[in-house]
């Protein structure tokens, strides 16, 4: 995992928001991942080139307002969608 917070990390980065996350935030971010994965609220799928991550998707379940008051009281999402820079728009 910590691989992939190193992803997260650099999206932040790239986007220009590094500046709003709280002083090292990689054992933050780790620690919610795993409260996430805990209780089936997150999956990540990642592509690797040989042992390093060079993409990777997260399909998450939220239940904050207003749908945690539906009949089907959460949503899901797609984030931390992220490819190394390196290798966008190349194709094999």
């Amino acid at each position: 995992m910590p691989e992939l917070v190193k992803l997260k990390i650099e999206m932040f980065r790239e986007s220009g928001h590094l500046c709003r996350l709280i002083d090292n935030p990689e054992q933050i971010i780790i620690e919610k991942y795993k409260e996430f994965y805990v209780v089936d609220n997150a999956c990540h799928f990642i592509i690797r080139n040989g042992s390093k991550i060079i993409a990777c998707a997260g399909g998450f379940i939220k239940s904050d307002i207003p749908y945690c008051f539906f009949k089907t009281p959460f949503y899901g999402f797609i984030g931390d969608v992220y490819t190394i820079y390196i290798l966008r728009r190349h194709s094999k």
